[in-house]
């Protein structure tokens, strides 16, 4: 019996999230046109800055956010290095480590340090943001289910639906493939 009510729960959480999405992303496409990443700018785990330029170099990036208190996150990291490392330049992936930081945008340093073992531990080497205030209000900010992933184009714009839920390897090979056909 307890089954049965979870998955009838996840759904119901799955779609919440899925419609405050899709709010956000039609208020978005009615104030400014559409909703893009090209104005963020974060710093990553290592102190680096990084800004909306980032996009411009690859014709697809991917933008996975993430929890440490997420297991089916943790457990996908070694998937999406691989994927990371499928692709030439025409493909980024991108972490965005959610629960870094306090509600003020401020560093927890015990999370930060459990981050940097966490993707250590996982063999993790592409790119991994702290949450920012610009991150937090362009995509970040209705967020309640995780890893959630976007996807980007060369000038910032969020390609399609975010997707909720972690994937294989093969799964996100097929869906990073047909969008840079797509593109």
């Amino acid at each position: 019996m307890k089954k049965p009510l979870c998955v009838i729960l996840s759904l119901l959480v799955l779609l919440t999230l899925f419609t405050a999405c899709k709010e956000r992303r039609e208020k978005a496409d009615t104030t400014r046109g559409e909703l893009d990443l090209s104005g963020f700018t974060a710093a990553d785990i290592y102190g680096n800055v990084l800004d909306g330029d980032v996009f411009s170099d690859h014709t697809l990036t991917m933008v996975n956010v993430w929890s440490l208190s997420c297991a089916s996150c943790v457990r996908e990291l070694p998937a999406l290095e691989k994927l990371a490392g499928s692709y030439g330049d025409e493909f980024c992936l991108i972490g965005v480590i959610f629960d870094v930081t306090d509600k003020n945008l401020d560093v927890i340093p015990d999370k930060k340090e459990e981050a940097l073992e966490t993707l250590a531990a996982a063999g993790v080497s592409y790119t991994q943001l702290i949450p920012s205030s610009s991150l937090k209000k362009l995509c970040l900010a209705d967020l309640n289910a995780f890893p959630v992933t976007f996807f980007i184009d060369k000038n910032g714009v969020i390609i399609g639906e975010p997707v909720l839920g972690s994937k294989s390897f093969d799964s996100w090979k097929e869906v990073t493939d047909a969008l840079l056909e797509a593109l």
